[in-house]
């Protein structure tokens, strides 16, 4: 195998399926129940040396038929919505302003038989018939019935236009805003209300229940279903025939512009979620924006066999009818609708990760022009308005629980009696530093909040108070063969979790991360560590409730504040500001305890080196027990400590696991060598917690000192593109085909015909093959080293 076709690092493998039909597609059903009973007594036993009873037919004793019931039901898919939480992203992003003309945009949906859950073409009666029918008792007609194309083909598609074929905008006849201009041929109207029409089983978008108004406005027609109103709102656009008719793809594109996919380990298990991904079938326009609108396909083709009541033939008869031969626009249902603009490379993924603010590099206030406040602002302070308890109002000095450097823990017990005990006065400046005091009362307010949690913990406190009671008491009686319970230490399960919660930061509201916006602008990346001291006082803030006599802060007190939640030593990340956030939801990041050369910052996701602890030779056994999660050999080969926490996941089977030693305590990378097997230290850190506080804004929490961080996209997360040289009419596309076993095949790019004109005779409704293939995920890294005065500094 040559060099350029060697994967570099195993992943599993992705599945692209066709289609993922529903059970039952959406529509009105009937289903209809029979039974009957029938008991019978078997003849009687012939006696010895006679003939059997044979012949003689059983006595029926009970033989009872029942009335038949029918029921009606239905299953209601989307058909004129779609709820947001369904479409899982969009590319390019919304709003979006990269370089994206020679990538096909699509749609993915998080529940992956979303596009097959209707038919752009209804089922003929045999065909349902056929359907509905057990596979087993099909006929030979009804099996090939049942497997009609149409059920393999998506009721959406996802239409592009470009800013020359949307309808202009001018100023209202009566001065009161802006409005569109008239609908004409070669353009597409905005998203516009409209509501439902109804005559009989025939539903429209148009007042006319021969789906057509006296300007030429069309609809497609729609079958009544259960749960459909008259006057139901619907969003709709409205397009000229000719511009649809050279846009929409032909049936036979539908089906291809459709698929599902699922990533699966070596194992073939399901590793990540099934999602449905839906193509368009144009590129947009360099240097244009261009508008997407994902519309449904009911109605819109030729029923074979059935009376011409498809989209084509309204339009034609419409034509006919008309003296003048004038134009006919069609009324669609947009289900949702983004735009974008091909401008510059720099908004795109590696764009827009190149070109993130990185000074500083820490999550702090910019300390250049200050002076007098510099120290304390690259502390990461910031000074806030602060109202006394007496209604005084002063400035004081605030630092959140991302510390811009390394903060040690201090020793010894905390148990607070008030959020003032934890106010810290500075002479110097005269001004007080609340930032502890701050996260003491804010853990109190959040666990009162939580009142399942509330009530949980103060329930535990008193049982264990009246247990140490009890105990005391038993002193007394020590004399007496009476044996005391032990106390409980340990907390419940609940409040245990919502501690674990808050040691990362789960519920704290954002500003008391990031006080101040300047400290996190737009299109930046800050990194920080976890100042220990604050997550304790959050705790003890937390851990108050019911803490009210002195004898109850003298329980506190003695309780193991370290009990409350799982401690890591250190934990630091970073805060991302950026379009990538909101463009890309898959985005994938890694941290590692290892640092990068500056020259290495752009690669192709490979971790450090890390250094090897053992060898071994091959030992199948041992490998077979690791691909099943079972360390009870891998302890024992390599030596590992006894009484450990010890458990194995395989990253690729009988090449490559994960080693996790005391949950996260040390993790080792297990590799197959042609040698045997070797363990070493995994350089990459344990992600904690991973989250979008808001849809520009991505919290990253590491167990440990991260030095080197990976932003990349999952693997599956394929960009339908294309390679293009030329210029114009000489624009050429092309692919490079890519080995089933990843990388790129050497000297293997084939030519993609494309017709890009949406002018022409057919446009880009037909091309000539699938174009668009598959366009690796890119990747971005950063490194970080440790200055004089522990703070997290990037080079540049």
């Amino acid at each position: 195998m040559s060099e350029d076709s060697k994967p570099t690092k195993p992943t599993g493998k992705i599945e692209f399926i066709e289609n993922h039909r529903p059970a039952l597609p959406s529509g009105d059903y009937e289903i209809t129940v029979t039974q009957s009973i029938v008991a019978t007594k078997p003849p009687p036993a012939a006696p010895a040396g006679q003939d059997s009873a044979a012949g003689k037919q059983p006595t029926v004793l009970v033989h009872e038929e029942f009335v038949s019931q029918t029921r009606q039901f239905s299953v209601l898919g989307p058909r004129f919505t779609v709820e947001p939480q369904v479409i899982r992203a969009v590319f390019p992003p919304a709003g979006s302003l990269g370089e994206h003309s020679n990538v096909l945009p699509h749609i993915s949906f998080n529940r992956s038989t979303l596009p097959w859950e209707r038919l752009a073409i209804p089922l003929i009666p045999p065909e349902r018939h056929a359907l509905e029918t057990r596979a087993e008792n099909r006929s030979e007609m009804e099996r090939a019935l049942a497997d009609t194309p149409k059920l393999k083909a998506p009721w959406l598609a996802l239409l592009l236009f470009d800013q020359d074929e949307l309808v202009e905008k001018q100023m209202s006849a009566e001065n009161q805003g802006i409005a569109e201009a008239e609908l004409t041929p070669g353009k597409v109207s905005g998203p516009k209300a409209c509501t439902l029409h109804g005559d009989g089983d025939t539903w429209t978008l148009a007042p006319s229940a021969q789906a057509s108004t006296p300007d030429g406005l069309l609809s497609p027609l729609f079958t009544h279903e259960s749960g459909q109103q008259e006057g139901d709102p619907v969003a709709v656009i409205d397009v000229a025939g000719d511009l649809l008719q050279a846009i929409l793809p032909s049936l036979e594109d539908v089906r291809l512009l459709g698929h599902v996919r699922q990533p699966t380990d070596d194992l073939g298990t399901l590793v990540g979620d099934q999602v449905a991904t839906l193509l368009a079938n144009r590129l947009p326009r360099a240097g244009h924006m261009s508008v997407m609108h994902l519309v449904s396909l009911e109605g819109l083709y030729e029923e074979e066999g059935q009376e011409k009541s498809d989209i084509w033939s309204l339009v034609e008869r419409w034509r006919a009818a008309s003296p003048t031969q004038a134009p006919a626009f069609v009324r669609l249902v947009s289900l949702q609708s983004w735009r974008f603009t091909c401008l510059a490379e720099e908004h795109s993924f590696k764009g827009l990760l190149n070109g993130l603010g990185r000074s500083p590099s820490t999550l702090r206030l910019p300390a250049d022009k200050l002076d007098a406040a510099r120290p304390y602002a690259e502390q990461g302070y910031v000074a806030l308005p602060h109202e006394m308890r007496q209604g005084n109002r002063s400035v004081s000095w605030y630092r959140g629980p991302l510390a811009p450097g390394r903060v040690e823990a201090s020793e010894g017990s905390l148990c607070a009696r008030s959020a003032d005990q934890l106010v810290r006065y500075n002479p110097a400046n005269a001004m007080f530093d609340v930032s502890y005091a701050a996260a003491w009362e804010l853990g109190r307010l959040l666990t009162l909040q939580n009142e399942k949690v509330a009530v949980s913990l103060l329930d535990w406190k008193r049982r264990r108070r009246h247990a140490q009671e009890r105990q005391q008491a038993m002193k007394a009686l020590e004399h007496l063969p009476i044996v005391g319970q032990p106390v409980a230490t340990d907390l419940p399960v609940d409040v245990r979790r919502w501690f674990e919660g808050l040691a990362l930061l789960r519920g704290v509201p954002f500003n008391y991360l990031a006080p101040s916006e300047r400290m996190l602008p737009q299109e930046s990346l800050r990194f920080f560590w976890i100042d220990p001291e604050w997550i304790r006082c959050l705790h003890d803030g937390a851990f108050s409730v019911g803490r009210v006599l002195p004898s109850d802060h003298e329980r506190d007190a003695a309780h193991d504040q370290h009990a409350l939640a799982k401690p890591h030593a250190i934990v630091t990340g970073f805060l991302l500001r950026s379009e990538v956030v909101s463009g890309w939801p898959d985005l994938q990041v890694d941290g590692y305890d290892e640092a990068v050369p500056h020259e290495n910052y752009e690669h192709e996701t490979l971790s450090p080196p890390s250094p090897v602890k053992a060898s071994i030779a091959s030992d199948r056994a041992l490998q077979e027990a690791m691909n099943h999660g079972d360390a009870s050999l891998l302890a024992l080969r390599f030596g590992l400590a006894t009484g450990s926490s010890v458990a194995v996941s395989p990253i690729v089977a009988d090449s490559r696991w994960l080693v996790n030693v005391n949950e996260n305590e040390t993790l080792y990378l297990i590799a197959g060598t042609k040698d045997g097997l070797q363990l070493s230290i995994e350089n990459k850190l344990p992600m904690l917690r991973m989250e979008r506080l808001s849809p520009s804004v991505l919290l990253c929490l590491f167990a440990g000192d991260v030095k080197t961080v990976d932003i990349h996209q999952k693997p599956e997360a394929l960009h339908f593109g294309l390679n293009h040289s030329g210029e114009g009419d000489s624009i050429r596309y092309s692919r490079e085909l890519k080995s089933h076993r990843g990388g790129e095949l050497p000297k293997c790019e084939v030519d993609i015909p494309w017709g890009q004109d949406a002018g022409s005779e057919k446009g880009s409704r037909q091309s000539e093959g699938r174009a668009g293939d598959f366009e690796a995920s890119d990747s971005r890294q950063w490194s970080q080293q440790h200055d004089p005065e522990e703070t997290q500094r990037l080079p540049p």
